[in-house]
């Protein structure tokens, strides 16, 4: 494993905006300077990260639901190498990886949360060295940064330390905004968490209004405390099911909403948030068990079904599904699904193929699953991310049909923005018209 030695605070992103993973490899009470090790993430070639929120929504003094928001992580390191944001020395260059952040978010008056739906997809490119994460080109991580860092020097239980982040909350309407603030840590020391060794940290933090001179539309105000987990058992080879390293932050929030200096929202709760590297010897092995399966399944031609009645319809490939990595995990792509036209509603002809997929998903009961819809480039933008949801949500709601729960899935409506084929033919529209099923990194 590629280390380095801290010397002194973490100045940069924390792993984007996310947890980097600390490695604190002393076992004594006393953690020394040059034994304090930051992973240069060198064996990971993707990353997931999860936040999840849920806050009691108050206008005024009157109770407006609960309020649910998400956001998913995904990336991927690329070939290529980028400069820091910053001028800085040659070693300050680093692996660059590339991904999205996907914004969940959803309003409710009871606990019950069926499907959770994708309110935005932001790309991001992050740069990586052994110093850490941070943007590249100077731009802004849709996402918590300089959070938490690790001080120089001595490191004993009880230990305390100061320094400052930035959050970024987004709004009903999808905007984001900087929610500075200033937070202190504590460390607990090295003890076992959920099961698992951890070296243990208790934080709290405060926001702060970073621009007093202007009177900006709208502020975020509060406080939060909690605990972060940074896990030691990971397992170096990154072989199969490797589930070890990685950290787990738990926090209680307060959250004041201010237009114009006036108070208007409140929101009390929680946020969860975990993420690790993910090795490509976990992503191989999850194709295998993927690729065994579906040969399994296709052992037994007597159970495959023939369409008929639509053009193309009898070809083999329209009864297939294709299993290809991407950056968020592992696709199944169904092409060609057939739905009744300018509907949601799918053909009879597909029960078998979605009998496949359910078989497929149940392999791996423990993941989080996301569904894309896409459709042919024919008609309105509107009418096509339209349509292209509710294609979406029918597949999920086949699956839960089949006994997989609708906790474990998010979806999200690509319309024609993303096509695979010309759509100025038919048999490219018909290639278009397509749902991906990606089985997401954990």
């Amino acid at each position: 494993m590629n280390q380095v030695k801290n010397g002194g605070l973490f100045r940069g992103p924390f792993f984007c905006g996310l947890a980097a993973i600390f490695l604190l490899l002393s076992t004594s009470p006393l953690i020394q300077a040059e034994e304090l090790y930051i992973d240069a993430f060198q064996p990971a070639a993707h990353y997931a990260h999860t936040e999840r929120e849920n806050m009691r929504v108050y206008q005024g003094n009157s109770y407006q639901g609960l309020q649910y928001r998400g956001r998913r992580v995904y990336l991927q390191r690329t070939a290529g190498r980028a400069t820091a944001a910053s001028s800085g020395p040659p070693e300050s260059a680093g692996a660059l990886y590339r991904g999205s952040v996907y914004l969940i978010k959803t309003l409710t008056r009871d606990t019950l949360r069926v499907l959770q739906p994708v309110d935005r997809e932001i790309p991001i490119s992050c740069r990586v060295s052994a110093k850490g994460f941070a943007p590249v080109n100077g731009s802004e991580l849709p996402m918590r940064t300089g959070f938490p860092v690790i001080p120089e020097g001595d490191i004993a239980p009880g230990d305390s330390w100061k320094a400052d982040g930035r959050d970024a909350v987004y709004l009903e309407d999808g905007t984001l905004i900087p929610a500075p603030f200033h937070s202190s840590f504590s460390y607990r020391g090295e003890m076992q968490y959920m099961d698992r060794p951890a070296h243990v940290i208790d934080f709290s933090y405060t926001h702060y209004d970073h621009s007093p001179y202007t009177n900006d539309s709208t502020e975020i105000r509060g406080r939060g405390t909690g605990e972060i987990a940074l896990f030691l058992d990971e397992n170096d080879k990154g072989e199969g099911d490797n589930q070890g390293g990685g950290y787990f932050i738990s926090e209680r929030i307060t959250r004041h909403y201010l237009e114009y200096g006036t108070p208007v929202r409140r929101e009390e709760g929680f946020r969860l948030t975990w993420g690790r590297g993910v090795s490509l010897g976990e992503i191989e092995s999850l194709e295998r068990t993927m690729i065994a399966a579906l040969q399994e399944d296709q052992e037994h031609p007597e159970d495959q079904e023939k369409a008929e009645g639509v053009p193309g319809g009898g070809k083999e490939e329209d009864q297939q599904i294709q299993i290809e990595r991407s950056t968020e995990g592992i696709t199944l792509n169904l092409p060609r699904i057939h739905f009744y036209p300018d509907q949601a509603r799918i053909l009879p002809r597909e029960k078998k193929r979605l009998d496949k997929l359910a078989s497929l998903l149940n392999n791996v009961p423990e993941a989080a699953i996301m569904v894309k819809g896409h459709t042919a480039d024919v008609g309105s933008k509107e009418s096509q991310y339209k349509l292209s949801v509710e294609r979406a949500q029918t597949i999920i709601e086949e699956m839960v049909d089949r006994g997989l729960a609708p906790s474990r899935f998010v979806y999200q409506g690509i319309g024609g923005d993303e096509p695979v084929a010309p759509n100025d033919t038919e048999e490219g529209r018909a290639q278009n018209r397509r749902v991906e099923v990606i089985i997401l990194n954990k």
